[in-house]
Order: structure tokens, then sequence, then C-alpha cells
């Protein structure tokens, strides 16, 4: 009977350690990209703490769409806080 191989490679998916150094990593544009979809320092500080936590909660993601998930995250922030606005 041949024998089984166990495969080790590295996790496809990215973690949350991986979505706290992306925060952190862009924190800069991050912030910019917020303030430029809600107009507002509070709300672009709110967008990005939702957006870092939803990205930590989500589907997981593959480690190569991590940067554009965490962007991603944000806009769907901004689309919650304005639909909880009106």
């Amino acid at each position: 009977m041949p024998e089984t191989k166990h495969i080790t490679s590295p996790m496809p998916y990215a973690s949350n350690g991986d979505f706290h150094r992306i925060f952190k990593e862009e924190k800069d544009s991050l912030y910019r990209l917020s303030f430029l979809l809600t107009a507002d320092q509070e709300k672009a500080h709110q967008c990005l703490v939702s957006g870092l936590e939803d990205s930590m909660k989500g589907s997981p993601v593959f480690k190569e769409w991590a940067r554009l998930w965490a962007r991603w995250a944000l806009r769907l922030s901004q689309k919650g806080q304005m639909s909880r606005a009106n």
C-alpha cells in the first residue's frame, strides 16, 4: 500500500494577524480611502475600525487577496454607515 503524503504548505488563507499587519502597514492609505468615502473624520475612523473587524470575522480570503479585501471591507463598512444614517 502506498504511503500517504502530508502536504505541509503554508496556510493559503489570510489570518487575523495578516489583517492586523495590513491595516498597520497601510494605515495612512486606508484612512485616506475611508475619509474619501465618508467625508468625515469620525466616520472615517469608525469605517477603518469596522473594516478591520469585518476582515477578521468575514469569510476566509486567500492571502494574495487580503490587501484588496481590506479595501473592499472599508467600502462595505462605509455602505453600512450610510444605510444606518438614512
